[in-house]
């Protein structure tokens, strides 16, 4: 096998909860020409508050409060990964943007704005009114002047709002941003996307970069020409396994329990599979453990990778290893009723194993 080109790739490997993306990230880190970092997450656009929630709100909810309260949202996000990161290391630690992801976060949201206040929304006067209304009705002293009350509210200072309890515990008062134009936000929005890929390839010069967890079906039709030379892997899962994997190893609190909610919770997350459209892959973890070769070869023919690149071949992702986190359901009695039932509702996610190799369900992984 030869390479195409010599075009360095940003490859964002996708998989839903569970599916086994750990496996494709493994077999890459594997290459001499991939940087990577192992459980290092890059939730920049899916996340809750991030660039997908950002953008909703100017197609969806154009009021200019509600998408400047969503900027704010943003940029405590920002300072979040840019600190603290998503299961492996900052954002802006030395190993990954060493500070350049909070200093372009900053720029962009300088570029999108007009004017950023300290303010909580438009509930300041009228929480303010509602409680000096309140005193006045408690103690008699109604009927209060209108003009007296205005007088009376500017009055209070700034700093006792946070006092106030409705606005405290749901609106306390912090950034607020005054937006500029949908037109203006998709620019900077591209640019910035642009500047931190090229970021990470400048500083490894000569490598494809890897990014885990970057993109959902969803956003990758959205994005995917605003990060150059961008391959997309999804990769997935027999829905059987993965639900023992909940019932008896994990018991996430973000996936049902009973086999019914399970299958909506599933058909849920792939709705939009079909609509994927540009330089994807969609693979399946069995094929990858059953079938090695020639799924590998087909990773490898995918992001113009060689034999000779795959330096590491085995030491991080060993099919003889993961076939033993396969089929579970059958390695168990405990599940047999509910397995049924998702054998009727999701027929089509089924996978046909060529075999299967019976071991203990205690201990795997």
């Amino acid at each position: 096998m030869t390479m195409k080109d010599n075009t360095c790739l940003n490859i964002a490997v996708k998989g839903f909860w569970s599916t086994g993306e750990s496996a494709v990230n493994d077999f890459l880190f594997e290459f001499d020409n991939t940087f990577g970092i192992k459980q290092q997450e890059m939730l920049i656009f899916d996340t809750i508050d991030g660039i997908v929630d950002l953008e909703n709100k100017y197609l969806f909810n154009s009021a200019p409060i509600i998408i400047g309260a969503q900027i704010a949202r943003f940029k405590k996000l920002v300072n979040f990964l840019s600190k603290y990161g998503m299961y492996s290391l900052p954002y802006d630690s030395e190993e990954v943007f060493g500070g350049f992801f909070k200093k372009r976060s900053y720029e962009f949201i300088d570029k999108i704005t007009s004017e950023n206040k300290l303010a909580s929304l438009e509930f300041d006067y009228p929480i303010i009114e509602e409680h000096i209304n309140n005193f006045a009705y408690k103690y008699k002293i109604w009927p209060f002047k209108k003009q007296k009350i205005d007088q009376l509210l500017k009055k209070i200072s700034l700093s006792l709002l946070n006092y106030v309890k409705p606005l405290s515990h749901y609106f306390p008062r912090g950034d607020f941003y005054i937006p500029k134009g949908y037109d203006n936000f998709k620019k900077e929005l591209n640019d910035y996307i642009n500047d931190l890929t090229s970021y990470l390839s400048k500083q490894n010069a000569g490598k494809n970069i890897l990014y885990q967890q970057l993109l959902t079906p969803a956003s990758f039709n959205l994005y995917k020409n605003a990060i150059p030379n961008l391959r997309y892997i999804i990769i997935d899962r027999d829905p059987r396994d993965i639900y023992v994997f909940q019932r008896h190893l994990w018991k996430s609190l973000a996936v049902p329990n009973n086999p019914q909610d399970f299958a909506e919770w599933y058909k849920l997350a792939r709705a939009q599979l079909n609509e994927l459209e540009g330089n994807f892959l969609h693979i399946k973890f069995e094929d990858f453990v059953y079938n090695y070769e020639n799924t590998s070869s087909k990773i490898m023919t995918f992001l113009n990778l060689t034999n000779e690149q795959h330096v590491k071949k085995l030491k991080f992702f060993d099919p003889s290893k993961s076939i033993k986190n396969t089929q579970m359901w059958k390695k168990t009695n405990k599940y047999n009723d509910e397995i049924k039932i998702l054998e009727d509702l999701l027929p089509e996610f089924l996978y046909e194993f060529p075999y299967f190799e019976d071991d203990n369900l205690e201990g795997i992984w």
